[in-house]
């Protein structure tokens, strides 16, 4: 933590402190002129994923001082970590107007989801995702890293199911995850033949029903 005034002496001092020092730092700054010093505290080194608050978001800066004695509160919040799955659907050849490409995706996680729902201390957040589209669960980190993972269903017969990254995973503060799941959809089609084709085919059918007539007989 650093104090920077504009007058007085000295105009900078820094201070390294552990989180949860029941006892602070004190600076200390004098020959302050009868005008006053205008005086700021600011933190570095705040760890990634979080966040600093000073005084409560009313900031540590004082204007005019001239004497007296001033506290400044610094914390550092866990930023809020994101878990999002993405929807990959595929229909391969003809036939993806008889498809509905879409299936219920669940995101669970063993910390508050923001906008989810809670059922003895696990959170869920649900949603019916299509082709392009994603599910973003928002979830709480200050007790911890938040474990999550997400599940779909799809009724739909014939669909192949694969994903990846959907497995539990642990989310620090700040952090983030993707999961994708993929639903493959394969139609066969139907061969079509030319004239030339059919008159082939026909031909040949013959021929077979002519050596099973001889073989008969």
């Amino acid at each position: 933590v650093m104090l920077t005034c504009n007058s007085g002496l000295p105009l900078e001092q820094s201070f390294t402190i552990a989180g949860g020092d029941p006892e602070g730092v004190t600076f200390v700054v004098t020959d302050i002129p009868d005008t006053g010093a205008d005086c700021e505290v600011t933190e570095t080194g705040t760890p990634a994923g979080y966040t600093t608050v000073l005084n409560d978001g009313d900031g540590c800066v004082w204007e005019d001082v001239v004497v007296g004695s001033f506290t400044c509160d610094i914390t550092n919040e866990a930023d809020p970590a994101t878990y999002t799955v993405f929807k990959d659907f595929t229909v391969q050849r003809d036939g993806g107007d008889v498809v509905i490409p879409e299936a219920d995706i669940t995101i669970e996680c063993d910390s508050a989801i923001v906008g989810g729902d809670e059922d003895d201390g696990t959170w869920t957040l649900s949603g019916k995702l299509s082709d392009g589209e994603s599910l973003v669960a928002t979830v709480d980190t200050t007790a911890g890293p938040a474990t999550c993972s997400a599940t779909e269903e799809i009724t739909q017969s014939g669909v192949e199911q694969s994903s990846s990254g959907c497995g539990p995973t642990a989310l620090p503060a700040g952090g983030s995850h993707t999961c994708t799941f993929t639903n493959t959809v394969f139609f066969e089609g139907i061969p079509t033949l030319s004239q030339y084709g059919l008159a082939i085919l026909v031909l040949l059918t013959l021929g077979v029903g002519f050596i099973g007539f001889r073989r008969i007989v």
